[in-house]
C-alpha cells in the first residue's frame, strides 16, 4: 500500500510539472533559434565555421556566445559578415564571446 501511494504520489508532481511547461510548435521554436543564432568564421591562414547565439544587446554593441574552440586568436573572426572587434576567451572552458559594433540584421538576443 504504501508504495502505491508513493507512486501516486510521483506521478501527481510528474503531471504538474509537465503542465506547467509551455509547449510550443516546431514553428515557433525555430523561429526562435533561427532569431538569436549567428555564423561566425574566420578568414586568414585556416578558414573555420561555427555557429553562436546573440546574448546581449545594447545601444552600440551586440554580444555574441560561442565555443572556445571555434576561436582562431591570429586572424580575424566575423558574424554575419562584421567583424568581431572584441574576443574574450575562458581560461578554464571551452567559451569565447564576441563584441561586435551595433547590431546585426534580423536577429534578437535571447
Amino acid at each position: 500500500m504504501r508504495k502505491i501511494m508513493l507512486l501516486i504520489i510521483a506521478l501527481g508532481f510528474l503531471t504538474t510539472a509537465r503542465a506547467q511547461v509551455p509547449i510550443l510548435d516546431d514553428y515557433v521554436t525555430y523561429r526562435i533559434i533561427e532569431e538569436s543564432s549567428v555564423s561566425i568564421f574566420s578568414i586568414g591562414e585556416y578558414f573555420t565555421v561555427c555557429s553562436g547565439v546573440i546574448c546581449g544587446v545594447n545601444e552600440t554593441k551586440t554580444f555574441i556566445l560561442t565555443a572556445k574552440h571555434c576561436i582562431q586568436p591570429a586572424e580575424e573572426m566575423y558574424v554575419n559578415e562584421k567583424k568581431a572587434d572584441i574576443i574574450i576567451t575562458s581560461a578554464n572552458d571551452d567559451l569565447a564571446l564576441l563584441i561586435i559594433k551595433g547590431r546585426i540584421n534580423n536577429k534578437k538576443e535571447t
